[in-house]
Order: structure tokens, then C-alpha cells, then sequence
């Protein structure tokens, strides 16, 4: 049977995903290639943007609820997971700065919040193991590799594109949050082991 913790990551990968699929559908002001996912926040869905991301504040709220109650030694852990949390908090808070507008502070903070999410779930990620302690093995190690190289690869990605102003950010942003949900995908199922 599943805990309270668990169900908030289910849902919000279920629900967040689903409300992310609805704004692409909806929205087609924006452009899934081009413009960020945090356009959704400043454009005429942006209720259904702070929905969206609310899931996953969820989400990362029940992955350190599981973490700590399951393992009340770990300490990173659940921090990150709150850390992840509390940045897409954060990125519903404060809007990113409309293109073309000069750098705000609500704009920085976003930016944070931001980076805040990325770099909790990838750190998070490599702490992944700790839940098994020394039952890692076979399939479940190549799915801590894999999630963990892929979201350290999608910031990497991520950082060059923008560094370069690539027209594809947008693409390169979605396939790189796509990385976040694998990551609550892996939490909620070492949880359960």
C-alpha cells in the first residue's frame, strides 16, 4: 500500500504531466521549440502553469517525506528533495522576465529557483543509492546511472544553449525536464523497495 508521501508523487507526476501536456495544447502562442516553459507562467494560461508546477511541488514535498521517514539517517536526501521543491516554488513566485525586457530581480530569482530545481534533482540523484544501501544491483544501478547522467548531461545541454542563445532552447529545456520526472519516477520506486 502506498503512503501519503508516495501518493503526492504519483500525482504529481501524473497530474504535472498531464496540466505540461494541456498548456502545450492550449497555449499556441508559444512555441514547444523555442520558448521556455516558464513562458507559461508570464503568457494566458499562466493559473494552469502554477497548477501545474504545484504537482510537483508536491512531488518533491512527498519525495522527502518518504526519504526521511524510510531512512531518518539520511540527511542530503530529503534536503534536496525539499531543495527541488521549494525552487519550483519559487519559479511560480517569481515569473520569468518577459523576452526583450531588461534583467529584474523577480527575473533572478526565477533564474535561481530555476537552477535550484535542476541541480537538487541531479545531486539528489547521485545520493539515490543511499535508499538501498548495499541491495543496488543489476537494472536498478543502470537506472541510477542512467538518471543521473542524463540530468547532468540536460544542464550541461541546458547551459550551453542558453549561453548561445540557440533557437531550440525550449526543445533542449522540455527534453531536459523530462529528466526531472524520471528522477521522481526512480525516488518513488526505490521508496517502495
Amino acid at each position: 500500500m502506498m503512503g501519503f508521501g508516495q501518493c503526492l508523487i504519483l500525482l504529481g507526476l501524473v497530474v504535472g504531466n498531464a496540466l505540461l501536456a494541456r498548456l502545450h495544447v492550449l497555449n499556441d502562442e508559444l512555441s514547444a521549440r523555442h520558448d521556455p516553459i516558464s513562458a507559461y507562467g508570464i503568457a494566458r494560461y499562466r493559473s494552469l502553469y502554477a497548477a501545474q508546477n504545484a504537482t510537483f511541488v508536491g512531488a518533491g514535498s512527498g519525495a522527502a517525506l518518504c526519504v526521511h521517514l524510510g531512512h531518518p539517517h539520511l540527511v542530503a536526501l530529503p534536503l534536496l528533495c525539499l531543495a527541488y521543491a521549494l525552487g519550483i516554488l519559487a519559479i511560480i513566485v517569481f515569473p520569468m522576465d518577459a523576452p526583450g525586457a531588461g534583467r529584474s530581480g523577480t527575473g533572478l530569482l526565477h533564474v535561481v529557483g530555476a537552477s535550484t530545481i535542476f541541480g537538487a534533482a541531479a545531486l539528489a540523484s547521485l545520493r539515490a543509492p543511499q535508499l538501498l544501501g548495499h541491495r543496488a544491483h543489476g537494472l536498478t544501478e543502470v537506472g541510477i546511472v542512467f538518471v543521473s547522467a542524463y540530468l547532468f548531461v540536460a544542464i550541461a545541454v541546458l547551459i550551453v544553449a542558453k549561453a548561445r542563445r540557440l533557437g531550440s532552447f525550449g526543445l533542449l529545456e522540455r527534453v531536459a525536464a523530462a529528466g526531472l520526472s524520471f528522477w521522481l519516477l526512480e525516488v518513488l520506486l526505490l521508496v517502495q523497495r
